[in-house]
């Protein structure tokens, strides 16, 4: 983006930091996605064992 200041016009070339910044964007959001999927299935697992181990008990009073 140097175009203008090459014609000889005043400023400082503007760069565009845009898309790195939305690369950490998404990156982090990914992150997040993937920590909760495995929360999610650290949890149906969880609670898998405990419905397994309920019906397997005797009923008691």
């Amino acid at each position: 983006m140097t175009a203008f200041t090459d014609a000889g016009l005043p400023g400082a070339p503007f760069t565009d930091s845009t898309l790195p910044s939305l690369r950490w964007w998404f990156v982090g959001g990914f992150v997040l996605f993937v920590a909760g999927f495995i929360g999610l299935i650290v949890t149906l697992v969880r609670n898998a064992g405990k419905r397994q181990k309920a019906a397997a008990a005797p009923p008691g009073r």
